[in-house]
């Protein structure tokens, strides 16, 4: 009962969706049906091309975001810890992570071309000040008597950042994966829009540059469904790994 409450509302929208297009409230051309979508669906997917764009792309947005989690959280715990570097960044981060980084695309087509590496590049900058933020907070707001009491206990500094700082900052870097993942996707989409080079964005601009409504809506959709199933397994992630977290007590 519960589920369905939940999604009665996305159900309502795609039966009133359904019911405009075929009582014509709207004009195909403009807001196709299901069946229209769904047939263009089949299609797309029997002949492959669907499944390679989403294959394509979620490479993209995955291995742009896996490279800015590999800097942006050692990144951000040195600022937390380490006042030189934090000094260094802080500006850094400051001017970047509010930037419009789609904005610099041209310039990465120029650096490193028109295939994957520019749209990956941009995708791990526009991921990493996300996650360098998110975990910079999360050291920085840890409790400094589990710092003090791991010292006084002759921890040394290593062990307080594996044992302690990291395990202690995990919601906020969660935080930070939870922003970054979907503007992983969204920098995917438009790069590929604007560059070509295949993916669901590509794809999608080319349908709409033939006026092939049916096939638009189908990578929209597409779209939707991805990143709405990735963060849904995120949030399961996130449940499982913070068992043990106060997060975790809380909202059972």
């Amino acid at each position: 009962m519960t589920r369905a409450r939940r999604y009665g509302s996305v159900l309502f929208f795609l039966l009133a969706w359904e019911a405009a297009s075929q009582l014509k409230l709207v004009p195909e051309f403009f807001l196709p049906s299901w069946v229209s979508i769904g047939q263009q669906a089949w299609v797309d997917t029997a002949s492959g091309q669907l499944p390679m764009d989403i294959a394509l792309s979620m490479f993209r947005a995955l291995t742009g975001l896996s490279m800015a989690v590999l800097v942006g959280v050692p990144l951000g715990a040195a600022m937390g810890r380490v006042k030189a570097v934090r000094w260094f960044l802080d500006p850094l981060v400051s001017i970047w992570l509010p930037a419009p980084k789609v904005t610099f695309f041209p310039l990465f087509v120029i650096w490193f071309g028109f295939g994957s590496a520019s749209k990956i590049a941009l995708i791990f900058v526009a991921c990493t000040f996300p996650l360098i933020n998110m975990t910079y907070l999360g050291t920085v707001g840890i409790d400094r008597y589990l710092i003090w009491s791991a010292r006084n206990m002759g921890t040394g500094e290593r062990k307080i950042l594996w044992k302690v700082v990291l395990p202690a900052a995990l919601p906020q870097i969660f935080n930070g994966l939870q922003i970054a993942f979907p503007v992983s996707l969204i920098v995917t989409s438009v790069t590929e829009m604007l560059g070509g080079g295949g993916g669901v964005g590509a794809s999608m601009m080319e349908s709409a540059r033939f006026a092939l409504m049916p096939r638009v809506f189908v990578y929209l959709i597409v779209l939707a469904v991805v990143g709405a199933f990735s963060m849904s397994l995120m949030a399961q992630l996130r449940r499982l790994l913070l068992q043990w977290h106060e997060e975790a007590q809380a909202g059972r």
